[in-house]
């Protein structure tokens, strides 16, 4: 099962055409668009009332004033970190503390297709991961596991 973006975008991409010579487990469409976009995830966060920094999606159009409405320090994430059309190359998300920082960022909003800003907040990421019945979370370095059976069994995505 492939696991990063560098090994699940291409076998998105090309999954029907590869299908004849090997089974490999893609997501469904509609997962996929969620799980490899912030954008879309950030969405989806918000309809399902998960707390989320203030955040505001902006397109290369919009500029500055757009995320005027933020003080510094803001996070820029792109989209998503990787793209078809280029795996060697990782977008990551840019912390900007003074407003050079922000418009050198929001100029790359055109090659990006936009990019959420959020308010910077101090705290620990988590991440979480479903594999059966297992929940991972991943917390700094330090995993988890917990057996949740029906944790997110209601949870659908249309």
């Amino acid at each position: 099962i492939p696991c990063d973006d560098q090994g699940v975008i291409p076998l998105q991409a090309f999954h029907e055409r590869l299908g004849h010579l090997s089974k490999v487990y893609v997501l469904g469409e509609r997962a996929y668009e969620i799980a490899f976009s912030k954008i879309k995830s950030s969405e989806l966060a918000d309809k399902l009332g998960i707390p989320q920094p203030k955040m505001a999606v902006l397109q290369a159009e919009d500029g500055i004033e757009a995320a005027r409405d933020f003080s510094l320090p803001v996070v820029v994430k792109p989209p998503s970190s990787f793209t078809s059309d280029d795996l060697a190359s990782k977008r990551g998300v840019v912390r900007c503390r003074t407003n050079d920082q922000l418009v050198d960022v929001l100029s790359k909003l055109g090659k990006w297709g936009g990019a959420i800003v959020q308010e910077n907040f101090v705290g620990t990421g988590v991440g979480v991961g479903r594999l059966g019945s297992r929940l991972m979370v991943n917390a700094r370095s330090s995993p988890a596991v917990i057996s949740a059976p029906r944790l997110f069994s209601s949870l659908t995505c249309h």
